[in-house]
């Protein structure tokens, strides 16, 4: 019977969620003059592509912040002065 070789592999195999506050921060900072995507995204362990890809995204209004609930105003009318639905048969 032959001794079977078993094979770790260890390393950082993991898929990381990113919020859209920090995405935005991230996209942000890359904006900044004299910064590089690549030393950002290095900065924050991130792969270039996929900053690039959140800059695409900012750029075509498609990674935004969410802008707060507001309330609209409303005015009611006064009944009389509603016309009548009109019924077609």
């Amino acid at each position: 019977m032959s001794n079977p070789t078993i094979e770790i592999i260890d390393g950082k195999e993991r898929r990381r969620r990113w919020g859209l506050t920090e995405k935005l921060r991230i996209v942000a900072e890359s904006h900044e003059p004299g910064v590089t995507v690549r030393s950002v995204a290095a900065r924050h362990d991130v792969y270039p592509s996929l900053l690039r890809t959140w800059r695409r995204q900012v750029r075509e209004g498609r990674l935004t912040a969410s802008s707060p609930a507001r309330f609209v105003p409303v005015r009611m009318a006064d009944p009389a002065l509603v016309p009548a639905p009109v019924v077609r048969a």
